[in-house]
């Protein structure tokens, strides 16, 4: 029960930030400044990507 309090005040501050920012007429983008791919991401992404191009010849 003590944890669902929690998640619920958890869910309750997050959701009420989320409303806070909607009136503004500037759009945030929260990009990671540090984050690298691993290799099965780097992997994945080149495999998309090849996929794509070869879709689109």
């Amino acid at each position: 029960m003590n944890c669902l309090k929690s998640c619920m005040l958890f869910y309750l501050a997050a959701t009420s930030m989320l409303v806070a920012g909607c009136g503004t007429s500037e759009t945030t983008v929260i990009q990671p400044q540090t984050y690298e791919l691993n290799e099965q991401e780097q992997a994945n992404r080149e495999r998309a990507e090849k996929a794509l191009a070869e879709q689109q010849q």
